[in-house]
């Protein structure tokens, strides 16, 4: 209820911004915690990197399982994926030192790389703690299918569309945010599963990052997968139209 989640969101805007930021907390973040907790089913949440205060912190915000009726519901595997993902957020902006703020006109992570890593990690500990069975054949095929079905309303559309925010507010007026989701979730994973296919998951996850504490993330992609982000998105354009079957052998094997 949004009696319940006014005293969380003080809390976390307290914790995750200096007294100045408050307001600004309340209407933007806080805002989107009110339509959490009354509007929207729970499983969605978010994270939030306060890197540029004086007592930089990072911290995610989830919403609890709910039902339809947007009440408590205990799923406490779609609740650890959840988790997994939001922590990995916190640990991507961890790893960071090029920002979107510092350069606005080309971000340094594109979204697509940020969320379709998150989502690849949770199917990850999904696999090794053995919360469900074939998390990752099941994930790489779930995802095969939306992108599968996404292209035939958004055929024109590919991540090079939102590698930037400037970009990405173009696609945003284009076809709102379901275009965007389409883009950095589906068709991010995709892309974060076939990187991991040309290097390995250790890699993915923790050489690229080790690399871009000193490199900006153009540099770091290229010296991690072996190839420049133009030569990734041709690849992958390629991969993307061949028949499902020939993809997920190409993912899994």
């Amino acid at each position: 209820s949004l009696e319940a989640a006014e005293p969380v969101i003080d809390a976390y805007c307290g914790y995750a911004y200096p007294p100045d930021y408050l307001e600004n907390c309340q209407g933007d973040q806080g805002k989107e915690m009110r339509e959490m907790a009354t509007i929207f089913p729970g499983g969605n949440a978010f994270a939030q990197a306060s890197y540029d205060f004086d007592k930089p912190n990072q911290s995610f915000v989830e919403n609890p399982l709910s039902n339809e009726k947007n009440q408590f519901s205990a799923n406490l595997i779609v609740a650890r994926k959840n988790t997994a993902h939001e922590y990995f957020h916190v640990y991507q902006a961890s790893q960071r030192i090029y920002r979107a703020q510092e350069n606005p006109e080309q971000t340094p992570m594109p979204r697509w790389f940020e969320e379709g890593a998150a989502v690849y990690f949770q199917m990850i500990l999904d696999e090794q703690e053995g919360w469900t069975e074939d998390p990752r054949e099941r994930t790489i095929q779930e995802w095969q299918q939306q992108v599968r079905e996404q292209q035939l309303t958004w055929p024109s559309l590919a991540l090079i569309d939102i590698e930037s925010e400037i970009s990405t507010q173009r696609v945003k007026k284009y076809c709102g945010e379901l275009c965007i989701g389409y883009l950095q979730y589906s068709v991010g994973f995709m892309a974060i599963a076939y990187l991991a296919q040309l290097t390995s998951d250790e890699q993915l996850i923790f050489d690229f990052y080790q690399l871009s504490k000193t490199e900006n993330f153009y540099s770091a992609f290229e010296k991690t997968f072996g190839l420049t982000i133009d030569e990734f998105y041709a690849e992958l354009d390629e991969f993307l139209v061949l028949p499902q079957e020939e993809q997920f052998e190409i993912l899994t094997r």
